[in-house]
């Protein structure tokens, strides 16, 4: 049996955190061990612009994935070439997808004293692993990733700045991710920190912010925050996958 690799070049600090990963990936290949034993056949997924390699266990991707499932099937051409191309998915996004097939648990940085500026690139992150996770038809790891961007605001206290809102725009205006970052944006920041860079927030972000208030201007603050509301108002149906445990697992 072969075992399951992660080919790629690692992300910037990438070395400095996989030291302190080591003996967490060793414990979690032993556990694996044998349920990998009933696994055979391994695809490869090339990852990003640059082609990053992973190689993945067609059961266990097919099992998570409804679009693996269907680029599988034996008539279609990556399935003759064991092979799936994902341009527009960047490598660290897909790491974590990596880590989610064979774990079932979103692995995440800690939240505290954080800046605002590293605050936006782990929203950004976190963006792209739900863009992603839409794209692939994983609903129970899109509704994990939707736990951790709110948990993340939540601790770090940072709420999504102006350029993390530009890739907010990437999703539809009724996605449950666009839906709770307005939620943020309204009954969360300070009206002044808003303002005073107002143009450079995405005009639809405003038009849907405003829509809010307007439909509901009396709505109490504890009543309609998402921080204080439960994390499965913005969750995502999943058809299938009733009863299925969402894990996440913050990096001491």
């Amino acid at each position: 049996m072969q075992a399951p690799q992660q080919l790629h070049a690692g992300a910037e600090g990438g070395k400095k955190r996989k030291r302190d990963d080591d003996d967490e990936q060793k414990v979690t290949k032993r556990r694996a061990q044998p349920e990998l034993q009933q696994y055979h056949e391994l695809i490869n997924i090339l990852v990003g612009p640059a082609e990053h390699l992973f190689q993945i266990h067609k059961e266990k991707l097919c099992s998570k994935s409804k679009y693996f499932s269907a680029a599988l099937k034996n008539d279609w051409i990556e399935a003759r070439r064991q092979q799936v191309k994902l341009p527009e998915i960047t490598t660290e996004a897909f790491q974590h997808y990596f880590n989610w097939v064979y774990s079932n648990t979103v692995y995440t940085e800690p939240a505290v004293h954080i800046s605002p500026e590293h605050s936006a690139k782990i929203h950004i992150l976190y963006i792209d692993m739900y863009t992603m996770a839409q794209y692939l038809q994983d609903i129970p790891f899109c509704n994990a990733v939707m736990d951790c961007f709110i948990d993340f605001s939540r601790v770090s206290g940072n709420a999504p700045q102006a350029e993390v809102c530009q890739y907010i725009e990437r999703t539809a205006p009724h996605e449950r991710l666009r839906q709770c970052v307005v939620d943020m944006l309204v009954w969360r920041v300070d009206a002044e920190w808003f303002i005073k860079d107002l143009e450079a927030w995405p005009q639809a972000m405003i038009n849907q912010m405003f829509k809010v208030l307007m439909l509901d201007p009396n709505r109490e603050l504890e009543d309609r925050t998402c921080l204080k509301r439960r994390k499965m108002v913005y969750h995502e149906k999943m058809e299938g996958h009733e009863g299925q445990r969402l894990r996440i697992h913050v990096r001491a």
